[in-house]
């Protein structure tokens, strides 16, 4: 019998020494890169007769690599899904304990003045300087858009963004 990896002929001798090892570390050839190696170097799968998957963890990665790399727009897609569903978890999370907590709520408001006028205005503050929605939306309503101007419109905010940034870049190039 001929080894497939090493082409070398293993002879009775070298089976009979290697069987023993060979039951301890049971093996499995890859389906892609049709190269044996060892259980622990695939997957498990719950619909495979063996408890693993047909391919192994490195040609996996490779697959998914590739199929990133040629797709990144749909990735993109799935990233911003799931971090839109985490986001929006979150803060589900913050509205649910706020009502039922809203007395301990207040009453941390009037033992701290300060730390809650320092909170408003870092958040303030970040939303001007990332040019937030809610910012972008009180300069449009004060440049005299509507609420459902905006809403129809959403290239009106992102038009405002760009004014927005145009501003601040001659502010900085006259200093």
């Amino acid at each position: 019998m001929i080894d497939r990896i090493t082409n070398v002929e293993i002879t009775d001798e070298t089976l009979a020494f290697a069987k023993p090892m060979l039951a301890e570390v049971p093996f499995k050839c890859c389906s892609k890169c049709k190269l044996d190696k060892e259980i622990d170097l695939f997957y498990n799968s719950k619909i495979s007769k063996d408890g693993k998957d047909g391919t192994c963890k490195k040609c996996k990665q490779e697959t998914a690599t590739n199929w990133n790399k040629k797709n990144k727009d749909v990735r993109r897609n799935i990233v911003m899904k799931s971090q839109n569903k985490r986001i929006e978890k979150h803060r589900e999370n913050g509205r649910r304990y706020f009502s039922e907590n809203k007395e301990k709520y207040k009453q941390w408001v009037k033992d701290n003045p300060d730390k809650r006028k320092n909170i408003a205005n870092s958040h303030a503050k970040k939303m001007i300087d990332t040019l937030g929605n809610s910012y972008v939306k009180q300069r449009a309503k004060r440049m005299g858009f509507t609420k459902e101007q905006l809403n129809e419109n959403p290239e009106i905010t992102e038009t405002i963004k760009i004014i927005i940034k145009t501003k601040r870049l001659c502010k900085t190039s006259q200093n």
